[in-house]
């Protein structure tokens, strides 16, 4: 099945805009990345929608039809990032020990040990909201910087009519195979790191358990703890580079096509460094801090069975459990499904179908969808993605 698909694309290659990404050149990268990889059968379904849409010959000008190629990669990037969600809910979930102090706050036995116990747990919870909105941005845009790399490369081979060969195909694919290091290595680490963050901020806020707020202080909170792990995770002196792309997975790549990906790579490296990466995931970061916020509150109204509470304010503590909830619903890929529908389809009457289903609320908007929306909408985004991708691709005359 797989050796088939590969010899349609040797075929095809000059019409490929946006490389193999599902099958062939195997012997090139390690065998736990490709066995990921290949057992997951949407990736063939974004691989067919992919060669569709650029044997499709779309109407318009030589800059149009470019343009129109660019903004579905983007699709397909943020498609396969949504792909993620699952595993990354997983992984995300296990960084974190909700339950163990909320079983420290039962067998507390002292009013002073209840009441450590309690400050503990709700740290702990802001923690994991703050670091849900951290990961899922790291994530979004470290799959708009691969993608975008692969796919000018692409770009430029299609407008110059060459065909890539064999080699470059499997670095371009062994390329995004490394974006897999994210949810295998990289999570924990960033989670610890943002863990120590909330709890200085916490304490240097004076941010405890009874503190009363509302849905501007919450959101104010998550920023300023987003802000406070910038330090450690992507600020100047991170080296946030070699947590997403350790020079490790050079190793795994075959010496055939090692220099290539490591080229690949060193670029990827170089954005995830620049002050635009920053600016833009700083913006992102804000904008979900807001989100969340608003999610919280609206669980609270449903909770409480009166969409007219009020604007509070509430003891922290009482949005603990909603917390959690909202830090797991991040990660719940009903917005990757209805992004993957989009990429496939050669008419855009889903989206507005979806969207009137929202305005009606038989489909109401989650936070993991709204969070997706507020990012693939964001201007600073599309920028910095459209800078990337068309680096050295003269306009059509």
């Amino acid at each position: 099945m797989f050796g088939g698909l590969w010899n349609f694309l040797k075929r095809h290659k000059k019409k490929i805009l946006f490389g193999s990404l599902a099958a062939g050149a195997t012997s090139y990268v390690t065998w736990q990345y490709v066995k990921d990889w290949l057992s997951d059968y949407m990736v063939q379904r974004m691989m067919k929608a992919i060669v569709d849409s650029a044997e499709s010959g779309a109407a318009g000008s030589a800059e149009e039809r470019r343009q129109e190629r660019f903004a579905y990669k983007q699709k397909v990037s943020d498609s396969h990032a949504g792909k993620r969600l699952s595993t990354l809910c997983t992984v995300h979930g296990n960084c974190f020990e909700v339950q163990t102090y909320k079983e420290n706050l039962q067998a507390a036995t002292t009013k002073e040990g209840k009441l450590e116990a309690f400050r503990k747990m709700g740290e702990e919870c802001v923690a994991k909201a703050v670091s849900s909105i951290y990961t899922i941005h790291l994530l979004l845009l470290l799959h708009r910087i691969n993608f975008n790399i692969v796919g000018r490369e692409l770009e430029v081979a299609s407008e110059k009519e060459e065909a890539l060969d064999e080699e470059s195909l499997a670095a371009h694919e062994a390329f995004l195979l490394s974006l897999g290091h994210f949810q295998s290595a990289s999570c924990n680490d960033i989670a610890k790191l943002i863990r120590k963050a909330v709890c200085d901020v916490m304490e240097r806020e004076e941010m405890g358990p009874q503190v009363s707020v509302t849905e501007e202080t919450l959101g104010n909170l998550f920023e300023v703890c987003c802000r406070e792990a910038d330090k450690e995770c992507v600020g100047k002196q991170s080296d946030i580079a070699s947590r997403l792309l350790p020079e490790s997975l050079e190793a795994k790549i075959d010496a055939k096509i090692r220099a290539k990906v490591k080229a690949l790579l060193d670029e990827a490296r170089d954005y995830l460094e620049s002050p635009q990466f920053l600016q833009v995931f700083q913006a992102c970061c804000t904008c979900a801090s807001k989100n969340f916020a608003a999610a919280l509150l609206e669980d609270l109204q449903v909770a409480a069975g009166d969409t007219h509470i009020g604007i509070g304010p509430w003891p922290l503590a009482k949005f603990n459990g909603a917390m959690i909830k909202m830090s797991t619903s991040v990660f719940e890929q009903d917005v990757s499904a209805s992004a993957l529908v989009a990429t496939e389809s050669t008419s855009d009457s889903a989206a507005p179908a979806t969207e009137a289903k929202e305005a009606s609320g038989e489909n109401p908007r989650t936070l993991n969808s709204a969070l997706f929306a507020a990012f693939s909408e964001d201007p600073r985004v599309e920028d910095l993605c459209s800078g990337l991708y068309f680096q050295g691709i003269e306009a059509p005359q």
